[in-house]
């Protein structure tokens, strides 16, 4: 009974957690299974209510074993409601949605939502569609402006008459690789288009003042950034760290920091806005003497950590931070004293109200959990180590107990998404935060000075920060290179790491409770977990597979025994380690890969393989010499670089069981190839089209 009246003694101080949990339900089932009929969804929350109405009517609710019938129409409803929020705020299901009109008319007419920025070959920014043809259109879409012909600076709000041949949006294809379809779709955006300037004609502007200012602030400080500090890498991370601007970060420093667990330090997050909040709260603490004024106090801090959270993105966790604070400032203001769960749930709800698909968002996700996971077990794991060194007490409290915290709750879902454990993440953090919170202020100082136009102190706090960050770089660097600094390969699907939240939750019970039932469920959770895991191996071992990667321009086939495979690549993906690693790595972990060498019943003749029986012919180039016999069987034929004139000729000579066009043959060739190939009733692959190949053997 203990247990039961702490968990009713929660949900009292905490109602708001009880709502949150099935509307959030709700979200994410719409999110997943797109049930996108409104009408219907709010024909069924109105049969709910009535039921819910009907049953308060009868005495029989009363009675205990009926009792459970009135939560059971609560949840239900505010599950709908979940589910109605995020239908209505789909863009997509508009009929004036763009998708809907693009075979409407030749041109269409988009506003910029940002300035552009510079990628590899190209310069990107979003937009809004606001007509086809003469048809009023919304939604969003993702504008690339071909790098060698632009010239001109296009702008926030600049409006372009451009030609519609808008594409749609797509994954790689490849197994295990980023959904990138799906987040773009929880943005609302479902297409994409590509341009060069002659295409484009500017015929106005249409901006919002306080919008076009933002971006003029935020131009203006990665330019005083620059300025200041003069290398690159520092830079890099100095715009990240101040603004979340990412696109100057080295590449193999920023892999660093995800491989030690603190690449949160590089994205804007709750712990900047807890910086810039604690700091504001200080320098205005001269207004708390007065009512009045404390009222302007909590004005002028809101308002400055809103600006600076718009300025740098508006993130997930960024928001989830400011309304945070907000509610928080609100609360201290009024002096009302709330539970921190309530709060958080508060601040959940408003914004999943306004924008339910940022539920989607990993940053969201992993912000409120890890702040759920400080507030629960922080003050508890402060307690493991007690001594009487002052310095010592201050680093485990505040620097050691809350990263142990946040990390028990919160590597699960890194597991899910990242499929890697960093193992030093507390030297880690002893050596990022510190230096990171240093920097910030220092950073923040050196663009006062530079705005009062103080340039040689401007120029001094500048050469300070660049010995900040590339003492934080080296100590970062120097944890990544430590031997098993990280546990790579890792694969969890969302029931295993559900089962796994569960035993941490009851480990976190066992732990507050001293309740023996609670180990024993745990550790009983615990065998479950391990014998499923113990299964996915015993599968990953009998695996026998061919996999042909869907690369544009480019050419890739893993064989797959067991945990081995053997690969062969072209010249283009063999030279190209971001390719390998955006397109084949995430396919390696799915199917729990971790070592690429020869393997039994694999061999390798010019362009031939045989693989289990199967043999495989790859025609990368044109004429390729094929020694196969006629008469030979379990033929697989892979087509690259537009190898070949037409089918029936490859069809009569080869007589394969399958044929594979791969995504390094033109778009016409592979489509003329598919349909001549569909005539002769041969089974077919395009990975161009239906992503990669994965022939289970």
């Amino acid at each position: 009974m203990r247990l039961l009246s702490k968990t009713q003694l929660f949900f009292h101080e905490a109602p708001l957690v009880r709502v949150l949990i099935p509307i959030l339900s709700g979200i994410f089932f719409q999110l997943h299974f797109e049930f996108n009929n409104f009408l219907y969804s709010l024909i069924l929350l109105g049969f709910t209510a009535i039921a819910y109405f009907l049953f308060q009517q009868f005495s029989f609710k009363k009675i205990v074993q009926f009792y459970w019938i009135n939560g059971f129409f609560v949840q239900c409803t505010l599950f709908l409601l979940g589910l109605i929020i995020t239908q209505f705020n789909d863009e997509t299901q508009q009929k004036n949605y763009y998708k809907n009109l693009i075979n409407h008319s030749t041109v269409a007419t988009i506003r910029l939502l940002e300035n552009p920025i510079e990628k590899v070959g190209s310069y990107k920014a979003l937009a809004e569609v606001n007509n086809i043809g003469n048809e009023k259109s919304l939604g969003k879409t993702i504008v690339y402006f071909d790098k060698k012909s632009y010239n001109s600076q296009f702008e926030y709000g600049d409006e372009l008459l451009i030609p519609n041949h808008f594409t749609e949006i797509k994954n790689s294809g490849n197994p295990g690789c980023f959904n990138y379809k799906f987040s773009c779709l929880t943005q609302g955006i479902t297409y994409q288009i590509f341009l060069h300037e002659t295409e484009c004609e500017k015929f106005g502007n249409r901006s919002n003042p306080f919008w076009k200012k933002l971006w003029q602030v935020r131009d203006s400080t990665l330019s005083i950034l620059e300025k200041s500090i003069v290398h690159e890498r520092e830079v890099g991370v100095a715009q990240a760290l101040l603004i979340g601007y990412r696109d100057n970060l080295d590449k193999d420093l920023q892999q660093a920091y995800s491989d030690t667990g603190i690449v949160h330090i590089l994205a804007i997050s709750g712990m900047h806005l807890a910086l810039i909040f604690g700091m504001l709260n200080f320098f205005f603490s001269f207004l708390d003497k007065k009512r009045k004024t404390k009222i302007l106090k909590s004005i002028i801090v809101l308002a400055i950590i809103w600006l600076f959270s718009l300025l740098t993105g508006s993130s997930g966790s960024v928001i989830r931070a400011a309304v945070m604070f907000s509610f928080l400032q609100l609360s201290t203001l009024l002096k009302h004293k709330t539970s921190i769960y309530n709060s958080l749930a508060a601040s959940a709800l408003f914004i999943l109200v306004i924008d339910p698909y940022i539920a989607a968002d990993v940053g969201f996700q992993l912000s409120y959990i890890a702040v759920i996971g400080i507030v629960s077990l922080q003050k508890f794991i402060k307690n493991w180590v007690t001594v009487d060194f002052f310095y010592f007490k201050k680093v485990w409290d505040n620097l050691i107990a809350i990263s142990i915290a946040a990390e028990i709750v919160a590597f699960p879902i890194c597991l899910f998404y990242f499929h890697q454990l960093p193992n030093y993440f507390l030297l880690a953090n002893l050596i990022a935060i510190p230096l990171s919170t240093i920097i910030l202020y220092a950073e923040l100082g050196m663009i006062f000075l530079s705005v009062l136009q103080l340039n040689y102190l401007a120029k001094m706090a500048g050469i300070i920060n660049y010995w900040l960050i590339m003492l934080m770089n080296k100590g970062i660097e120097w944890v990544d290179n430590l031997p098993g600094a990280v546990w790579n390969g890792l694969q969890f699907n969302i029931f295993q790491i559900v089962l796994l939240y569960v035993v941490i939750i009851y480990f976190i019970v066992w732990f507050l409770y001293k309740k023996s039932n609670h180990l024993k469920i745990a550790l009983g959770l615990v065998l479950l977990f391990l014998s499923w895991k113990i299964f996915d191996e015993i599968e990953i071992i009998r695996q026998k597979k061919i996999i042909v990667y869907a690369i544009p321009h480019g050419s890739a086939i893993d064989f797959v025994e067991g945990k081995n495979y053997s690969s062969f690549k072209d010249s283009l993906v063999q030279s190209n380690h971001i390719t390998q690693n955006f397109h084949l790595k995430p396919a390696r972990i799915l199917f729990g890969l971790a070592n690429e060498k020869s393997i039994s019943n694999h061999s390798t003749q010019s362009n031939e393989f045989t693989f289990n029986n199967n043999k495989i012919i790859y025609l990368g180039k044109v004429n390729s010499e094929i020694t196969l016999e006629k008469n030979s069987t379990n033929t697989i034929v892979i087509v690259a670089h537009n190898a070949i004139g037409n089918v029936d000729s490859l069809v009569e000579n080869l007589h394969p069981k399958m044929l594979v066009f791969d995504s390094s043959n033109s778009i016409y060739k592979a489509k003329k190839w598919t349909d001549e190939a569909s005539k002769l009733k041969i089974p077919i692959w395009n990975t161009a089209l239906q992503g990669a190949l994965v022939l289970d053997l």
